[in-house]
């Protein structure tokens, strides 16, 4: 069934189509269903991550909800750890470690600036600087 609603946020290139996923071998279409009956799965073939899972919300908007590259456990283990897992505190973690990743960037580092620091010399001592 081709899927005719895109869910808010979600573009598509025009020639592209995204189809209702509504079964697999593995059965994790069924295994989203009995976590929560408003999360389905559709296969978008033009994207790296063909497969979204999007669930349709109480006020009957269509709501994206996350891609993945292969339809299998791993979607389960995420949509559990999304359900378990207050807002608040998964947004205090992703905040820690981009915090994290900024302050490697934010540290020099010592070898860089020790050929910097004997380049400026060399460069210094070479025009009569020093």
């Amino acid at each position: 069934m081709l899927v005719t609603q895109l869910p808010e946020g979600l573009k598509l290139a025009n020639d592209s189509k995204m189809v209702f996923v509504e079964s697999d071998l593995y059965g994790i279409v069924e295994r989203l269903q009995q976590i929560d009956p408003n999360l389905y799965v559709v296969f978008h073939e033009k994207n790296e991550k063909p497969f979204t899972v999007m669930e349709r919300c109480a006020d009957g908007v269509l709501r994206f909800v996350a891609r993945y590259e292969e339809l299998d456990a791993r979607i389960i283990e995420h949509m559990q750890y999304l359900l378990k897992v207050p807002f608040e505190e998964r947004l205090k973690k992703v905040e820690k470690e981009i915090d994290e990743a900024n302050a490697l960037y934010e540290k020099p580092d010592e070898e860089i600036l020790d050929w910097l620091a004997t380049e400026m010399r060399r460069d210094m001592l070479k025009y009569g600087i020093v």
